[in-house]
Parts: structure tokens; C-alpha cells; sequence
């Protein structure tokens, strides 16, 4: 039972991990240490999912899963449907920062030109 609660408690900080990525991506600024927290927190939560992994290719870890088969897909689907919006935040964020640089570039022609 102690490893079922550890494997428990590994999905808990993978959810932790994905929740906190959303909040850093969706508070609206993308400066360098928002880019520095994310990077962080992707690295934490590769580590707790590779732990997790681990966990799992025991013969607890398989037992849980197939004993605790709805709880698994509800965490694992809650997982998932998080990364898909963290991805798209991302890809929003990186579009818009692209488009910026764009218009930076366009504004640093100018000057150069007029000079």
C-alpha cells in the first residue's frame, strides 16, 4: 500500500508540475524569467514523471494500475488535457513574441534607413 500512495503522490507533483506551467504561461508576460520558471518547472516535472515511470515497471506499479484502472486514466487524461493547453499557450506565446521581433526589426530598418 506505501507504494501505491507513493505512486499516488508522483501523479499528484506531475499534476502540480502541469498546473503550475499553466499559471506561468498564462499570466500574460513572457520575459526572461517567466522562459527561466517554465524551463524549471519542465525539468522538475520530467524528473517526477521519469520517477513515476520507474515506479510503474514494478510489479506494485503494474498491480496498481490495473487495480486502480479509473483513477489511472482520470489522472493520466487530466495530465494530458493540461499539456494540450500549456502547449497551445506556447505556441500563442512564442507566435506573438515572433511577431514583436518582426516588428522590431521592421522599426530598427527604419531607423537605420532615415540615419
Amino acid at each position: 500500500m506505501q507504494k501505491y500512495n507513493e505512486i499516488l503522490k508522483n501523479i499528484e507533483l506531475v499534476l502540480e508540475n502541469t498546473r503550475s506551467i499553466f499559471e506561468s504561461l498564462d499570466n500574460g508576460n513572457f520575459e526572461l524569467e517567466d522562459l527561466e520558471k517554465i524551463s524549471y518547472l519542465y525539468e522538475e516535472r520530467e524528473k517526477n514523471i521519469l520517477y513515476l515511470k520507474s515506479l510503474l515497471e514494478t510489479d506494485i506499479g503494474k498491480e496498481f494500475v490495473a487495480k486502480q484502472q479509473d483513477e489511472w486514466n482520470e489522472k493520466i487524461n487530466l495530465i494530458v488535457k493540461m499539456d494540450s493547453v500549456n502547449l497551445e499557450l506556447l505556441r500563442k506565446k512564442t507566435k506573438d513574441t515572433g511577431e514583436k521581433l518582426k516588428q522590431l526589426n521592421k522599426q530598427k530598418a527604419v531607423l537605420i534607413y532615415s540615419k
